[in-house]
């Protein structure tokens, strides 16, 4: 949303919330259902709805220029390709990219707006498409079919958090492999939330579908914690020493404590992480993180997360 279609923070906020509703939003069920859902394997969610909803948007949101030129090669503004073909007149193109995990080998690739730094082939997938990829959470949704260049096969693909929830190395390699430097003037990384003890209410009937279903459940879930326990990836980047350089550049804005309980299916607490994540922004912590990310970029030019 920020990047590809050059959406505002308020603009984007107000389309999430609607899309959460629209996807997570379920009909009344049997009890026991999600139960009997994990246990044959079936997602819990409809990936025809996720898929509606970001075309929704992105039919919606795209540039009225795109939207000339999608009519003039005959495709329809909801399948806008991941590619950005930067024709709006005096605006910069924001590079952006998402991640989904190829499930045969458990590789990352990355769904790119800009031509791919070593080879200059375009992403071919539309911007639908990696949305879907990119939501593909186990025991949520199933996987996403992509051709992703340079191969032509179509290959199944998970949400790249499966693999990197904090996407921050992968910023660090394409920053190099596009500019050759080994830190951005500032790479700023916002977490989901985390926990400050190894305890918190899954809720019933994740809690129940883990105990019950055995292997797949509790594999399924675990697999999820691990999806989107974004604090991981940042203890490693502040401790190991390949990393030294790139952190002195390096800011991280994380709400701790009862945000990381919510799960992402929770589209009716939105007031209550919006609370928490100000409560958080508040704190001596977050405010100097917030100046010190000010100076950084105040200093040149930058590059996020």
């Amino acid at each position: 949303m920020l990047g590809r279609l050059r959406m505002d923070i308020d603009a984007c906020i107000i389309k999430y919330q609607k899309m959460s509703g629209d996807i997570f939003k379920r009909p009344w069920q049997f009890p026991g259902k999600p139960i009997w859902d994990a246990y044959f394997k079936k997602p819990w969610f409809s990936e025809e709805k996720l898929k509606e909803s970001i075309e929704s948007v992105v039919e919606l949101m795209i540039s009225p220029q795109e939207k000339s030129l999608l009519e003039s090669q005959g495709v329809k503004f909801s399948d806008a390709p991941m590619a950005d073909p930067n024709i709006i007149p005096n605006v910069n193109t924001c590079n952006t990219f998402v991640c989904a995990v190829r499930i045969e080998d458990l590789t990352t690739a990355l769904l790119r707006t800009y031509p791919q730094p070593t080879t200059s082939l375009p992403e071919t997938c539309p911007i639908w498409a990696a949305g879907r990829a990119t939501s593909a959470a186990p025991l949520f949704f199933p996987p996403m079919k992509l051709v992703t260049p340079p191969s032509p096969i179509p290959a199944d693909f998970f949400d790249g958090a499966m693999k990197n929830n904090n996407p921050i190395a992968e910023v660090r390699d394409e920053v190099f492999l596009t500019h050759r430097v080994e830190s951005p003037r500032c790479a700023l990384s916002i977490g989901t939330g985390y926990l400050t003890k190894a305890t918190g209410d899954h809720g019933f009937w994740t809690s129940l579908a883990m105990w019950a279903t055995g292997g797949f459940g509790y594999l399924g879930w675990t697999l999820l914690q691990l999806a989107t326990d974004t604090q991981a990836k940042h203890l490693e980047i502040m401790r190991e020493g390949k990393y030294a350089r790139f952190r002195e550049n390096y800011v991280r804005l994380n709400v701790p404590g009862k945000l990381a309980n919510i799960g992402i299916e929770r589209w009716d607490k939105m007031e209550e992480m919006r609370h928490l994540t100000e409560a958080y922004l508040a704190t001596e912590e977050a405010r100097a993180e917030i100046s010190r990310c000010v100076e950084l970029l105040k200093a040149g030019r930058n590059f996020g997360v």
